[in-house]
């Protein structure tokens, strides 16, 4: 009855894999039990041992990042929208919103805004994005300055007006084909470069490289210490 008693006892713990006069930080774990830890703890371990030159190429590139961004030529952005309205003289002329797009930034309405700039130059400095469910025509104009960006989009917008008109043959005076929604006004900061955004960037980047490395040496030195320890004479 003692022995019965005694097994019935003990059966709980040889299922657990468990030994009553071994104490439980000395019981048996399953393998890989514990392997994400160790990964873990070797992983800040190495980190912390070359966190110097983590730190280093972190630096760096922040730093470089942020010259780089300061130093980078600017760029400022006035936006104009207008609508284009269905006339009928348009429909007879065969102009629709879809034909205006290339038109807003052809010769003919450049000529005006030019003021000595190359016109392929000029053109670069445009975007033209179209709306066609509503007939709405959106354009960015860029320029080095804001007092230059504004300038040049409201000589564009001018031109483009006008030049709309004589191409339906409809005078400015009349029913206008061109209604500004949005007239250009002077920016308040630089579209690019955006400083606070390549900072981000290079923060990541920075940071990245610098584990990196630090994971490179840390492997370098472990695979020098294996090859000066001498093999075993026989």
């Amino acid at each position: 009855m003692v022995e019965d008693a005694r097994t019935c006892a003990q059966e709980p713990l040889r299922e657990a894999n468990v030994r009553p006069d071994v104490p439980s930080e000395f019981h048996t774990h399953e393998p890989g039990e514990l392997t994400d830890t160790i990964d873990l703890v070797a992983v800040m371990q190495t980190l912390v041992k070359r966190r110097k030159i983590a730190l280093i190429i972190l630096a760096v590139t922040v730093t470089t990042t942020l010259v780089g961004s300061i130093m980078a030529p600017k760029r400022y952005e006035a936006v104009i929208t207008v609508f284009i309205r269905d006339l009928p003289q348009a429909r007879a002329a065969g102009v629709t919103p879809q034909t205006l797009v290339p038109f807003a930034v052809s010769d003919r309405v450049l000529l005006a805004v030019s003021q000595d700039t190359e016109l392929a130059v000029l053109r670069s400095s445009f975007n033209v994005k179209l709306d066609a469910a509503s007939r709405v025509l959106t354009v960015t104009v860029s320029a080095p300055t804001a007092r230059e960006a504004q300038n040049r989009a409201e000589r564009w917008l001018e031109s483009f007006t006008a030049e709309a008109c004589r191409m339906i043959a409809v005078e400015q005076s009349d029913t206008p084909l061109v209604e500004v929604f949005e007239g250009p006004t002077l920016p308040g900061h630089p579209a690019s470069p955006r400083v606070a955004l390549n900072i981000a960037v290079g923060t990541l980047l920075g940071a990245f490289a610098g584990v990196a490395a630090a994971f490179v040496l840390e492997s370098l030195e472990r695979i020098r210490e294996h090859g000066s320890v001498a093999p075993p004479h026989s």
